[in-house]
């Protein structure tokens, strides 16, 4: 028997949001150095000031590096976990999908928020794309689920609903 599975794993890689970050990063050491080897330093202030810029860099950048999304889709239904945000795996059984529809995401909608929306009237989770499917559930919970693989996600989906229905 031939067993329909999906599996992709996203990761965050704007490169020029991180590379603006490291830029950043690069200045606040270089002015942060200069200040203590030169005696710049007016006050501690100062050195502490730039040493809370370079955790908070810091601190986006690890944020940027680690987040990953991993999506499985399966006879089970849907799952997916969004590090760092989820600690376990959500799933979706295909009995608690009311409907579904494909969409792409406008590219506004993919900057903000950088694949996690909340407060919406539905949640987005994506990293890498801006297409995906746009789930409401019967307990009237609306999700969208993104993918950089469209074309094989829809095939399984496709084929796991349709086969639900009979």
């Amino acid at each position: 028997m031939n067993r329909m599975i999906f599996k992709e794993e996203q990761r965050f890689r704007c490169w020029d949001l991180i590379g603006a970050l490291l830029l950043l990063g690069a200045a606040a050491l270089f002015r942060l150095t200069q200040v203590i080897w030169n005696g710049y330093a007016l006050s501690s202030s100062q050195v502490l000031a730039g040493l809370l810029v370079l955790f908070v860099i810091s601190l986006c950048l690890l944020y940027f590096f680690k987040a990953r999304m991993a999506t499985k889709i399966d006879e089970r239904g849907i799952r997916f976990k969004f590090f760092p945000w989820h600690f376990r795996k959500r799933q979706i059984g295909w009995d608690e999908i009311d409907s579904y529809q494909w969409e792409d995401l406008p590219f506004s909608a993919a900057l903000s928020g950088w694949g996690v929306n909340y407060g919406t009237f539905e949640q987005v989770f994506s990293l890498s794309g801006r297409h995906g499917i746009h789930l409401k559930l019967k307990n009237g919970e609306e999700l969208f689920i993104g993918t950089a693989h469209l074309q094989e996600m829809r095939e399984v989906i496709d084929y796991f609903l349709h086969n639900q229905k009979k």
